[in-house]
């Protein structure tokens, strides 16, 4: 059987939709003759934990841990404690309070811009090119995959087919820019620029490109001309029957669900829906 690395952040302990992903990834390639294993994050930073899906994982010894310096987790902590403390001035220091919130927001700018490029996890990058060329050799590996978000496990896989000449496939579980769009919103607009053109040269250099969503397909062949159209695959998001054989199914007759199956970042609200189905029970 030939082995694949896939390189992810996300992965048990953490939990989400990105580890389920992964998780089953590892699960069914064995059934194409692929061994995966796993390049990962020791102490992740996240906030969705869930220690039971490790159970899932059988073979730890295809698992390598490396180390990383996540600027996101004590920038986080200055930025939100500084925040709150502008937040709680009194309303007649309202006059100084501008300039100061103006200020802050400034240099939080500066900081997403030149500090988070492509991403928080940028502090991965040189632990993961390490630790990831020599566990390569070591397990003879013949393909790498990088999962992302974030973008970082990309430049990871970039560097690490450059240097080892393995294939490289791209597994797109968001879009770039709409990743850093929803995590870093606070960037200066020519970051943008700079970042599609590192996301082309990816592209162009990925062997494949798999993408969760069949509309990104046409969005990036549009986007990127340059980019050989027949690398552009899609494995969406599904669900495993396995997950669900021992839940008895219940018809709810009398209710009417509607549900929103991901997460509600920070510029998403969804004050209007509710709005509009507020209008239509009273209707």
């Amino acid at each position: 059987m030939k082995k694949v690395l896939i390189i992810t952040y996300y992965f048990p302990p953490l939990g989400g939709a990105g580890v389920q992903r992964i998780l089953k990834f590892i699960k069914y390639l064995p059934d194409f003759n692929w061994i995966p294993l796993i390049l990962t994050v020791k102490n992740a930073d996240y906030y969705i934990k869930d220690h039971t899906l490790m159970e899932q994982v059988t073979d730890r010894e295809n698992i390598c841990y490396t180390h990383a310096i996540l600027f996101g987790r004590f920038f986080r902590k200055i930025f939100h404690h500084n925040s709150e403390k502008l937040e709680n001035v009194n309303r007649k220091d309202n006059i100084f309070l501008k300039p100061i919130k103006t200020i802050f927001n400034f240099l939080k700018k500066v900081f997403y811009t030149f500090v988070y490029f492509p991403d928080e996890y940028i502090g991965w990058i040189p632990f993961g090119l390490i630790k990831g060329y020599y566990f390569i050799k070591k397990k003879d590996v013949d393909l790498i995959i990088s999962s992302g978000p974030p973008i970082s496990v990309h430049i990871i896989g970039y560097f690490l087919k450059k240097f080892t000449g393995r294939k490289w496939i791209i597994d797109c579980r968001d879009l770039w820019e709409t990743y850093n769009y929803v995590y870093n919103p606070f960037n200066f607009k020519f970051k943008i620029k700079t970042e599609e053109f590192f996301e082309s040269k990816v592209f162009k250099y990925a062997d494949r490109i798999v993408l969760a969503s069949p509309p990104w397909v046409s969005q990036l062949k549009e986007k990127y001309h340059e980019v050989d159209k027949g690398k552009f695959s899609v494995i969406t998001n599904g669900f495993d029957k396995d997950d669900f054989k021992d839940i008895e199914s219940q018809r709810f007759e009398k209710e009417f669900n509607i549900i929103h199956s991901g997460n509600m970042y920070m510029w998403r609200k969804p004050d209007n829906f509710l709005i509009a189905v507020n209008n239509l029970i009273k209707k």
